[in-house]
Formats: C-alpha cells, structure tokens, sequence
C-alpha cells in the first residue's frame, strides 16, 4: 500500500485553482484514494469551465448530403438541431462545407414562444469553394430547451446525379441542465442513461417532466433548495458511466446526493455489477460523506424485461447488501408504476407520469431512509 501523505494549506493560502482549502484543513492522499475535489466553498469560475465541468458532450449534431437524388429549394431546411428535454446546449462553433457557392441562413427559434410570428433570429453565411473550403462560425452561447437551430438553404440547386452539391453542417457543444442557470446550495448529480437525460414516453414532454426534475422541485418545496447536474446519454451502459467516472467527468464539485440510474441497457449481469461496484468505491472515495441511490431500472415491456432487468435489478440489491453502506442506498424501481402501454408507450421510456410515479416512489424511499431529510 502506498504511504499516505498529509497536504496542510498554508495560513492565507488560496490555491488558484477548483479546490480551494481552508486554513489547516488536512487531506490524507494517496494512489489509492485520490484528493477529493469536494471543496468547503464554491469557487469562482468563468462559464466555460463550468461547463466543462458540468456538462456532457452533445451528440447527433451534424447533418450532410448531396444532390445527387434530390434537387433543393429556397427555404428548406438542411437540417435542425434542438436540444433534448431538460438540457440547454453550449454551442462553441457552428461549421459548414459545401462543394457549391451557396448561401444559408442560420436560424435561431423557439417555435413554441413565437406568438404574434415574428421572424426568426438568423445569420446569414456564404459557404462553398469561392469563400473557402470551411466557414466557422463562433458561438459560445446557449441554446436553451424548445430552441431549434436550423441551416436554411437561400440558393436553389437542381438535382444532379453527379452530385456537384456536397454539404455539411455541424457544431461542436456539450450538453448541461437546465439548472446550470440555476443557483443553490446544494447540489444532485444524476448519472444514467435515456430514461434520465433524453426521452420521455409519449413525446411532447418537458425538462420538468423528467422524475429527478420532480425530486427538486418537491425539495424546493420543501426549503431545501437543490440543483441538478445531470450526465449521461441515451444508450448508456453501467460501464458507460464507470468510463466517464473513470476519466474525471463525473467529478463536479460540491455534492450532497448522487443518484444513478443504469442498466436499461445492460445484457451482461457480471459487467453491470462490476462497473456498479466501481462507482460505488468512486463515490466512497471522491465523497464520502454524500449519499448515493442507486435506481434499479424501471420496468419494460419487451423481453429485456425477463431476460436482463429482473436479474439485474436482484444483483444490484444484491451488490448493496453485500457493501452494507449507511450511506449507499438502493431504490427498485422496477415496480414504481404498473408497466402498461399508457406509462411505457414505446415499451422502455416511462411516459410523464410513469415519471412522477418515478419520483414519488423515490421520495418515499428516501424519506424512509433518512436521506431525505438529512439533505
């Protein structure tokens, strides 16, 4: 075992950097077991790096094609991006490629608010050989949750089977909650996959529909105010998670409850267990004094069910017996709402109130336990 080694902050000492220390405050560190970034204080930091740090990198953001079946009329759309329920995107550059001098607009809008139609917010841009082989467009600025960001074609181009039209458009981004915009004392991470960050059953759902957006919003309730850092992505894995933990992106600062939900995806009994015990030991480790949930998957309708997520949810209550943590804590989910087509309407998202049912099924849970209360 690697000897521990004691770091003491000078008197008046404030590092300058994410970790700030108080005077005399003692940290044991080793290989083993890592500085904890959980800091007595918040520090201050440009937007950038905290998005860096909260956030998650968007995905499914560019669109191409050709003319080489169809032809392209003025006005229509190359393609659009919006952000997913509950997230906002922090869009860095915007990059588009054509083999043919045309222009595009780059059209800002939120349909949903645009009451009185009024025109869109737009940049126009000229792309193609004659303007350069690539045209960036510098962003850094939000799209938030209902804004859509289209490339509008404003050059007509007839069809041509040799395909003397080629087009790209793409943006660089990541990904945070809506409550990045939000401040409060205290802080929940939620890890998983589609269920927590992309897709609610059903469609025409909101950010607030998502059953930890409710978890907040009754604590709120409660005078306890929280915010949400919410990462991962649709199709994530239990070892998806214990790779971003792996590489540092699930280290966010100050933590008062960490909830995760995977294994909606998982086939592999022995990898789910191993990678859940991995950022168990993680969270012991980087906070030890922040309670973790761990959200045995909500139900299916398919044959996942049966085959992977009734054994999967045993293992995990399994792996939590076993640790016996007072502060890591199981939640089966599995029977939070009937599983029927009105709340699993494509047979794996939980429609929006199969999600409050999520979140009452939690809050009774953690109020069992104390860790609601304690928070």
């Amino acid at each position: 075992m690697p000897s521990q080694q004691s770091i003491v902050a000078p008197a008046g000492y404030v590092p300058q950097f994410a970790i700030s220390f108080g005077e005399g405050e003692a940290i044991g560190v080793s290989r083993d077991r890592p500085l904890p970034i959980q800091s007595r204080t918040r520090v201050a930091e440009s937007v950038v790096e905290r998005v860096a740090r909260e956030g998650s990198q968007a995905t499914n953001t560019y669109f191409k094609g050709d003319n080489s079946g169809t032809s392209y009329s003025v006005g229509q759309a190359l393609g659009v991006y919006t952000p997913p329920p509950g997230r906002s995107t922090w869009i860095e550059a915007i990059t588009i490629c054509s083999t043919r001098d045309v222009t595009i607009w780059i059209q800002r809008l939120d349909a949903q608010l645009n009451a009185n139609a009024a025109g869109p917010a737009l940049q126009a841009v000229m792309v193609g050989p004659t303007f350069g082989a690539t045209t960036v467009v510098p962003v850094n600025g939000f799209l938030r949750e209902g804004e859509s960001l289209s490339y509008v074609l404003r050059t007509a181009v007839p069809q041509n089977a040799g395909a003397d039209f080629s087009f790209f458009c793409g943006m660089q981004g990541r990904l945070v909650s809506n409550d990045f915009f939000h401040e409060a004392p205290r802080t929940m991470l939620v890890l998983g996959d589609s269920i927590s960050t992309t897709t609610i059953g059903g469609g025409n759902a909101y950010g607030g529909d998502f059953f930890h957006a409710h978890l907040a919003t009754s604590l709120r309730s409660e005078g306890k105010d929280i915010r949400r850092i919410v990462k991962g992505d649709g199709g994530w894995r239990a070892r998806h998670g214990a790779t971003a933990m792996r590489r540092g992106s699930l280290n966010v600062g100050e933590l008062d409850l960490l909830l995760v939900m995977l294994g909606t995806n998982d086939t592999s009994i022995s990898e789910f267990t191993d990678n859940l015990a991995a950022l168990v030991q993680w969270k012991k480790n980087q906070y030890p004094a922040t309670p973790m949930v761990l959200l045995a998957p909500a139900p299916r309708l398919d044959a996942a069910e049966a085959t992977y997520l009734v054994p999967l949810r045993a293992a995990a209550d399994g792996l939590v017996t076993q640790l016996a943590d007072p502060l890591v804590h199981l939640v089966d989910c599995g029977n939070a709402f009937a599983a029927n087509s009105a709340n699993l309407p494509d047979n794996v998202h939980p429609s929006a109130a199969a999600h409050v049912a999520i979140a009452n099924h939690v809050r009774s849970a953690l109020l069992a336990n104390g860790v609601w209360q304690a928070l």
